[in-house]
């Protein structure tokens, strides 16, 4: 039997262990196309998240327009630099967004971090809003 506190998880080495098998395609369950009926894209989503933001962007009136890794923003993780390509640019009521669709365990680590503070400085340079997705949040 273990006694309180014999038990130590690192959350970081978790969480990079995490994002490296994302990164790298390791969660092959949920990858595939989806046709998109309001723009006509095709899109190969890498998570069953991505797909159903897919599917909800499609079927919200709201929306206008969306695409899929939209565009580059360059962004600095422990003295380098990087290139982030958020998730999907949606056109919801006017308004431009920039989403990333990510698990809420995934969403503290310092390069997610650092990939989150260099779109919001860009869509704060540009009047777009940030939004980080996931199937509990509301768009």
């Amino acid at each position: 039997m273990l006694a309180a506190g014999e038990i130590v998880i690192n959350r970081d080495k978790i969480s990079a262990t995490i994002t490296q098998l994302y990164l790298d395609g390791g969660f092959q369950w949920s990858t595939g196309q989806y046709a998109s009926t309001k723009t006509g894209a095709i899109c190969n989503y890498r998570s069953s998240w991505e797909k159903e933001f897919m599917e909800l962007l499609d079927n919200d009136p709201r929306v206008e327009t969306w695409s899929y890794e939209p565009l580059t923003i360059p962004y600095v993780h422990e003295g380098k630099t990087h290139r982030y390509i958020p998730d999907f640019l949606v056109v919801i009521d006017g308004k431009d967004v920039l989403v990333e669709v990510k698990p809420p365990s995934l969403t503290d680590t310092e390069m997610n971090e650092a990939k989150r503070q260099a779109a919001l400085d860009f869509c704060q340079k540009n009047g777009w809003k940030y939004q980080v997705w996931n199937p509990e949040t509301v768009l």
